[in-house]
């Protein structure tokens, strides 16, 4: 008996300390070390400052960092958003380059004054300004602000989407009619906002209302409705104002399931609804474009297979094709861009692929820059 318990305290003692060697080793691998630059998990968001000096970043770690074009180097870290759900899903600099947004969904447990997953940052510092409240949970696809930068909107899992002030986080008005909101973003001269219904997490989820909405009144102006198969993954207003062009997945039935391969863009009338231009975009599943500030193009990114692409809007044209080479230091090897952004001059986008973001020259597709990181897991 003397000897079991012997063996059995022993035995005991080196679990322990195996398991607690091994919570060490967990911490220590996922904590950020000192002086660590570059992201810990999949980035999937970039844009460009106003002036086009620097780019702000984002992604599954629950960082936004913000980063000199010239340099290359890291000048701030953006950190505050909670969760591993999804992590900071859309970011954006305020048109004087002065301010963030940054969206993201939230884990139990919910911040504690239950607010938090769209933030306000000071551009310059890195300093958090605004936690914006409205939203209980859930995850927040899509923050803009407004061509003035005085207001901000964003759209999430609940059915309501809000407007707020900037400068002190009131909520200025809502939306409701939305199950869920995959897209929103404003037009030109910020009198209304454009919405997609659908949860872009799921490619099987609804996305068939693109919605304008008076962003003084509230009111609904005009909804439009696909009512194909395919699926509507996003809708923005070009800088006319005049036309909206909406990103839609096309369905392809196996006989079992349903899946969503090349994508459709489709240029309508913003008034009427009435489509104007429709061409293939030759993605392995487009979920996502951003329009030139010029009108003249629009850049389309493929969740499959690894590029992104400038098709020109009047002609429906491929005129660039970037390529991202399969990932060396993602941990999930994720084959598709996740993210693409013209700088305010059209002359460069930026591209987000897990563990890569590039700055790639628009008009003759070279690789004009790189930063790559090793991702992996992390704790907060």
């Amino acid at each position: 008996m003397a000897n079991f318990k012997l063996f059995f305290g022993k035995t005991t003692l080196i679990a322990m300390v195996l398991l607690l060697s091994a919570i060490v080793y967990v911490r220590l691998q996922c904590q950020e070390p000192p002086n660590h630059q570059g992201h810990f998990g999949a980035v999937h968001c970039a844009a460009f400052s106003p002036d086009g000096t620097k780019i702000v970043t984002a992604g599954y770690d629950n960082t936004a960092r913000i980063w000199d074009v010239e340099s290359g180097k890291e000048l701030h870290v953006l950190k505050g958003h909670r969760g591993h759900s999804a992590g900071i899903n859309s970011v954006a600099f305020s048109p004087d380059g002065m301010k963030i947004i940054t969206a993201g969904a939230w884990d139990y447990p919910l911040d504690a004054d239950g607010k938090g997953n769209i933030r306000i940052w000071d551009a310059e510092t890195g300093k958090e300004l605004l936690k914006l409240e409205g939203y209980k949970g859930g995850w927040c696809h899509s923050a803009a602000f407004s061509p003035d930068g005085k207001k901000a909107v964003a759209g999430s899992m609940e059915d309501t989407i809000f407007i707020w002030e900037v400068d002190s986080g009131k909520i200025l008005q809502k939306f409701e009619g939305h199950e869920l909101v995959s897209s929103v973003t404003f037009s030109s001269d910020g009198k209304k906002i454009i919405t997609v219904d659908g949860n872009v997490s799921s490619i099987l989820g609804d996305g068939k209302i693109v919605r304008i909405w008076d962003t003084e009144s509230g009111k609904e102006l005009h909804w439009f409705e696909e009512k194909s198969w395919d699926k509507i993954f996003s809708a923005a207003f070009f800088p006319d104002g005049k036309k909206i062009l909406t990103i839609n997945g096309k369905s392809i039935y196996d006989g079992i399931n349903r899946n969503f391969s090349s994508g459709i863009a489709r240029i309508c009338d913003a008034e009427s609804g009435k489509e104007l231009q429709k061409f293939e975009v030759k993605h392995e599943l487009c979920i996502s474009a951003v329009i030139s500030p010029d009108g003249k193009q629009i850049a389309t990114v493929g969740a499959r297979d690894n590029t992104a692409r400038i098709w020109d809007v009047e002609s429906g044209k491929e005129l660039q094709k970037f390529e991202h080479k399969p990932g060396t230091n993602s941990t999930s090897r994720s084959i598709g861009v996740n993210s693409v952004a013209f700088s305010s001059d059209g002359k460069r986008i930026v591209t987000a692929e897990d563990d890569t973001v590039r700055i790639w020259d628009a008009e003759s597709g070279k690789e004009l820059k790189k930063w790559t990181w090793k991702i992996g897991y992390w704790l907060n």
